[in-house]
């Protein structure tokens, strides 16, 4: 078996987008899944994208795993950099421990550092102790001096 990782393509969506909802159902957040198949596409690759994929195939032809991630310049008072904000890594199950969250992260690096980029952040569920695991073993520094709070716009 070989594995490769590359930019996602706009044929490539329709399959990304049925590993994110195997990835929502894992994680028992199926009802708070809320992409749909044209937003992921539109989010990717439309006039107004800001959203980006990496896919990651088995001998070319099978995507088995993707990373979606934005870059963005948030909390500049407190860093010197933009942040590449890894939003969701996904491999499948039975293609764990093959290493390649490993070479994900590691693309992931490359194309900070080629951006001038000096953090990347990633959230990762309470209730995803696998992605947790992974994160820490990879010397992922947890913050916990800050919370996350969110508000509707509609709310205000």
């Amino acid at each position: 078996m070989q594995f490769t990782i590359s930019a996602i393509q706009p044929e490539e969506v329709p399959f990304v987008f049925s590993l994110a909802q195997d990835f929502a159902a894992e994680l028992g957040l199926t009802d708070k899944h809320k992409m749909t198949l044209e937003r992921m596409h539109q989010e990717l690759f439309g006039k107004k994208a800001d959203w980006n994929a990496l896919v990651v195939k088995k001998d070319d032809l099978e995507i088995i795993g993707f990373c979606f991630y934005s870059i963005v310049n948030i909390n500049r008072a407190f860093h010197n950099s933009p942040l590449l904000q890894v939003d969701d890594l996904y491999v499948k199950p039975e293609y764990r421990r093959h290493g390649l969250g490993e070479k994900i992260l590691k693309v992931i690096a490359q194309i900070a550092k080629e951006k001038g980029i000096l953090r990347i952040e990633m959230w990762c569920g309470k209730n995803n102790p696998i992605g947790q695991s992974f994160y820490q073993k990879h010397n992922a520094l947890k913050i916990d001096y800050l919370d996350v709070f969110r508000f509707y716009v509609k709310d205000l």
